[in-house]
């Protein structure tokens, strides 16, 4: 456990995560008391804001759970001060507050697809500064309009039909994520798609760049399409794997970073 950082509950949200998780019944009759609980987070010394969760959501409970269980990606630190923050598969924005909290001059530019998801990351967005943005979209190579089933906890391209729906696909602003005196964190979680779009950008980023990353595929089909940004100097740094086949897995928690950033272990 990073020795920056610590986690603060009141009650202890840990013991309240572990009992509920799994019972989505029981999260929804409770709601009402729950959703009062502040979470707290410390980091290097400092107070972030706290917030709350809607117990009745399994992307909340879930979200909350992985930065609880593992922690292993938001707090990890590298000596880079990012200007801007781009939060690619958002969800409902708890990864987006934390960031801001960590970074509070930096911009931050969240993108999310699914429109409940959407709607929750809207409205924690607006308790952030005014210059920060966040579209309903997904990110890809090329601006189209696909279909994504939503899977309660992501998306996964699907073909149309009752359980889908279209959503609009941007790209990334070259001029800002290809500006070399840029400093960029982006965090990405775009459930298997970063296979297509790592290869195109991660070369042509910013030296100052910074990715936490979560991937989809096999150690080795990673490999593969991290070499082209491992030639051009930037680092993996492993820091989860899990099989999970049971929820679509494997999984794997990276922190990507550029020749002239130092990740602090």
């Amino acid at each position: 456990m990073n020795k920056g950082w610590k986690f603060e509950f009141a009650p202890p949200v840990k013991m309240l995560l572990k009992m509920l998780r799994n019972r989505p019944q029981l999260r929804r009759l409770l709601n009402p008391f729950l959703k009062t609980i502040p979470i707290r987070f410390s980091f290097r010394n400092k107070n972030l804001r706290p917030f709350v969760i809607d117990w009745r959501k399994d992307d909340e409970v879930l979200e909350l759970a992985e930065q609880m269980e593992a922690s292993t990606l938001l707090f990890r630190q590298t000596d880079l001060r990012p200007e801007i923050i781009y939060d690619i598969g958002a969800s409902c924005g708890i990864s987006t507050h934390i960031l801001a909290a960590q970074h509070p001059s930096a911009k931050i530019i969240a993108y999310e697809p699914r429109p409940d998801a959407f709607g929750r990351l809207q409205h924690r967005m607006k308790k952030l500064p005014a210059f920060n943005e966040c579209y309903q979209a997904a990110v890809g190579l090329h601006a189209e309009t696909v279909e994504l089933k939503d899977k309660g906890v992501g998306t996964s391209r699907a073909s149309p039909d009752e359980g889908s729906f279209p959503v609009r696909m941007v790209t990334l602003d070259e001029k800002v994520i290809f500006n070399k005196d840029a400093k960029l964190v982006l965090k990405i979680d775009i459930e298997g798609e970063e296979e297509s779009l790592l290869p195109k950008i991660v070369p042509q980023l910013p030296k100052s760049s910074v990715i936490l990353l979560e991937t989809h595929q096999s150690l080795d089909e990673v490999r593969n399409y991290a070499d082209s940004s491992l030639q051009a100097g930037f680092q993996w740094n492993l820091l989860r794997y899990r099989e999970m086949p049971e929820f679509g897995g494997p999984f794997a928690d990276w922190i990507v970073t550029g020749p002239l950033v130092r990740f602090e272990t």
